[in-house]
């Protein structure tokens, strides 16, 4: 291990839905000096009687990314940084890389001048991944390219999360940074912002569109994405990997819709078949370019393939290299988010 249990590390995002799972898989490995990074003093980091009462140490500190002074704070004498902080709601490209990028690279240059770092775990996403030019039926793996389209693919999120992944690689080639890169499918459990990922389907016209068929479901349980997190800052050898973190149980979407409509909520839907989505999108997004974008292209080749074009996944680097296996099987992950959801539609409805 390239770090103690009672040596500082640092979770960015910490008060966040896979944050808050992150600390407490620390904790569970025996990792006592826990620095969780907040944007808001009440900002939650655990759930009361998750942690080990008196074992492990949370040092709370409220900063903003955006500002170096805060992140030369928050990185003094950390050895590890869990770096999952992002702005994932931001509706411009401005916005998304100010929140996302320029405080990335402020933690970066912070981290970097304090000279204590091993290992700068960064969070990315499987969004970054470009499914254009990938025939149906491709392997989505690490060596697939980056989509570097941004407006075409019409995406703050995208153009955030890819251009974080180019940096921190540049910071790794140019300042030998020790990063490593882990990159989720779909990630679900309790607390999820969405109920059902986009890629089974979408609502944008006030009904559901069920838009995945038959294609396979890359989920990736909360629980086993957090611990895969943890392992990717303590094991040797690791610096510059990227590793894709997928269950190794994948249902179809259709599988998955239906599973949903029996046991959380049913509701009427519209399945489309990828043909009619494909050229649907594609008029969308010529009628948007004829009119000089009058009509943002929200609808897009670009997003259809990389959401419904029927690819495949694989998680075979992270089992080798993190020694990984996802310890919560499908049914008791599907099982505790339908608690969850019903939990939480009968408190609305209360």
């Amino acid at each position: 291990m390239i770090v103690g249990p009672n040596d500082p590390v640092l979770v960015t995002g910490a008060s966040g839905f896979v944050g808050r799972h992150v600390v407490r898989e620390l904790a569970r490995h025996g990792f006592r000096h826990i620095v969780c990074l907040v944007r808001r003093p009440d900002a939650p980091v655990w759930t009361e009687g998750e942690l080990p009462p008196g074992e492990v140490e949370i040092e709370r500190v409220v900063a903003d990314l955006r500002n170096p002074a805060h992140c030369s704070a928050a990185t003094k004498g950390v050895r590890v940084i869990y770096h999952l902080a992002a702005d994932v709601s931001a509706k411009s490209f401005a916005a998304a890389f100010s929140n996302t990028v320029i405080a990335t690279a402020n933690l970066l240059e912070a981290a970097l001048a304090q000279g204590t770092l091993r290992r700068f775990v960064h969070v990315g996403s499987f969004a970054s991944y470009s499914g254009l030019d990938l025939p149906r039926g491709a392997i989505v793996d690490e060596q697939c390219p980056l989509e570097r389209r941004y407006q075409e693919i019409y995406s703050p999120y995208v153009m955030a999360k890819t251009e974080q992944d180019l940096l921190v690689m540049k910071y790794g080639a140019d300042y030998r940074l020790p990063y490593v890169i882990v990159r989720p499918g779909a990630v679900y459990g309790p607390g999820a912002r969405e109920r059902i990922t986009a890629r089974v389907g979408i609502s944008p016209f006030g009904f559901f569109m069920h838009l995945g068929g038959n294609n396979e479901l890359p989920l990736t349980y909360v629980e086993n994405w957090a611990e895969a997190i943890v392992r990717a800052g303590w094991i040797e050898g690791l610096e510059g990997e990227v590793m894709n973190i997928v269950d190794d149980e994948r249902p179809r979407c259709r599988e998955f819709l239906r599973w949903y409509l029996r046991n959380i909520r049913r509701f009427p839907y519209v399945s489309i078949p990828f043909w009619l989505t494909w050229r649907f999108c594609g008029a969308w997004e010529d009628f948007c370019r004829k009119r000089r974008y009058q009509l943002p292209p929200v609808f897009n080749r670009r997003r259809a393939a990389a959401l419904w074009k029927g690819h495949r996944f694989t998680n075979q680097k992270a089992k080798r290299l993190l020694d990984w296996h996802p310890r919560v099987s499908l049914a008791t992950a599907l099982a505790s988010y339908a608690r969850y959801w019903k939990d939480r539609d009968g408190q609305c409805h209360g």
